[in-house]
């Protein structure tokens, strides 16, 4: 008999996976996700890089005393002018001129800091009012370090502002160091709560959608005839959670093959993280394309971090907590499926989890600044928040023994809410008309 009811539910698995991934929206979904995710990286890149498109102003400087001031780059051009302000009010002439700006300098800025204007017919972009004040701020601080007539003390004064950030480091067990930092693991630790959010909300959602959608077509009727509601909700969750696995590989593949063609066309050849970071500052930044030794020091500190950070325990956590959540969120929103009959009804009864969901969100958020706090302590181990929020405390460091606790009560709870959720599914699937209330699901729970 068990044997028999392992069977229909492996053939009900089976064609709730191949229902949905041969379902048109999966297949364009699967495809065009990395497709429009990249296209909006290259876009953003593209359309910032536009934005640095060559701007030529012409420069009439009254005071004679800043002609060297503004130097040409590859985007900004400065064109000395010695014709009247006047002369520029027609907007044909700039045009004319391929001029976007007009910067008019009157007084020396040193006695009056309002003594120049920059003029044009058009919003200018922040990029080149910016590249102008600071070169002129620049000359200004030269200017007033010269006033005190004292030997070295530009110097003394950049000596005097060099900024320094302290290197963190975080013993482990055994007593050995290895580099730190908390806004990177912060960083991490959110990405992998909006993986599990964002998947668990869609894939949990997705079982409700398919319940309500059988129970509307009275499919259902039909197929509960032969095999229990039990078994049907389980395939549904399952048949989601494969489904989306599959949906996953199929992304894995495509970042892989692309992050490998963009090390290949980036830097001539695909680096690990060790690699890498061992290198010296010269050679990352012939690798990194001339940047700046900061720049280069920054990017190696980053890597070294990287390399500290357990990634095959987020890996293993960050399945077992959406394994967990899902099955959690699953169960209730299958649980809603079954006991409504219209969309509305479905919508109403899903609000309260999905702000839950949220909250746990919100929680994970907030323990980035504390992660060893209460708030993140309590959020991390109520089943409920615990997906979202240990996520994000993982990569600080959790003690065993409340990473234990968590995944025990996470689990302990899933279980829990299968087992009513499963009672609720066997009556209410067959229940149709009036939304049900509270009492009704209690009496169904206790049948």
């Amino acid at each position: 008999m068990k044997k028999k009811s392992a069977s229909k539910l492996s053939i009900l698995i089976e064609r709730e996976y191949m229902v949905r991934v041969k379902k048109k929206s999966f297949i364009v979904t699967t495809l065009l996700v990395p497709i429009i995710l990249f296209a909006i990286f290259f876009i953003v890149i593209y359309i910032s890089m536009s934005s640095l498109s060559d701007e030529r102003v012409a420069v009439i400087d009254e005071t004679g005393l800043y002609s060297d001031v503004l130097v040409d780059d590859e985007y900004y051009t400065f064109i000395p002018s010695s014709e009247p302000l006047e002369a520029y009010t027609d907007k044909a002439k700039l045009e004319e001129e391929g001029l976007t700006a007009v910067l008019y300098i009157k007084d020396t800025l040193m006695n009056n800091p309002n003594g120049w204007s920059l003029y044009s017919y058009k919003k200018l972009p922040s990029g080149i009012v910016n590249y102008i004040e600071d070169a002129f701020t620049e000359r200004l601080k030269e200017q007033r370090i010269a006033q005190y007539d004292i030997e070295g003390l530009p110097e003394i004064i950049e000596d005097v502002e060099t900024t320094i950030s302290v290197p963190t480091y975080q013993w482990d067990a055994k007593g050995e160091e290895a580099k730190s930092s908390g806004s990177l693991a912060g960083i991490i630790g959110m990405i992998l709560s909006v993986i599990i959010l964002s998947f668990m909300s869609n894939y949990a959602g997705q079982v409700m959608s398919s319940v309500l959608e059988e129970k509307k077509n009275r499919i259902i009727e039909v197929i509960v005839s032969t095999v229990r509601p039990i078994d049907m909700m389980i395939s549904k969750i399952i048949g989601a959670f494969l489904v989306g696995l599959t949906q996953v590989a199929i992304w894995l593949v495509f970042g892989g093959i692309i992050f490998v063609v963009g090390s290949l066309v980036a830097v001539g050849g695909v680096y690990d993280l060790s690699a890498l970071s061992q290198l010296d500052p010269a050679q990352m930044g012939g690798l990194a394309g001339g940047m700046s030794m900061d720049s280069v020091a920054e990017m190696q500190s980053s890597l070294e971090v990287l390399q500290s950070i357990n990634f095959v325990q987020l890996i293993i956590m960050l399945l077992v907590y959406f394994i967990g959540g899902y099955l959690l969120y699953a169960s209730l929103f299958a649980a809603i499926g079954s006991s409504v009959s219209s969309d509305e009804d479905a919508s109403q009864f899903m609000m309260p989890f999905l702000l839950v969901m949220m909250l746990g969100f919100y929680i994970a958020m907030g323990s980035m600044d504390n992660p060893d706090g209460t708030m993140a302590f309590w959020g991390s181990i109520i089943p409920f928040s615990s997906p979202f929020v240990m996520m994000v405390r993982l990569p600080y460091g959790v003690a065993m023994w409340e990473l234990i606790l968590s995944i025990v009560l996470l689990y302990l709870t899933a279980f829990g809410i299968v087992w009513l959720a499963a009672r609720i599914y066997r009556v209410g699937i067959l229940f149709t008309g009036k939304k049900p209330s509270l009492r009704d699901l209690w009496s169904w729970i206790r049948i």
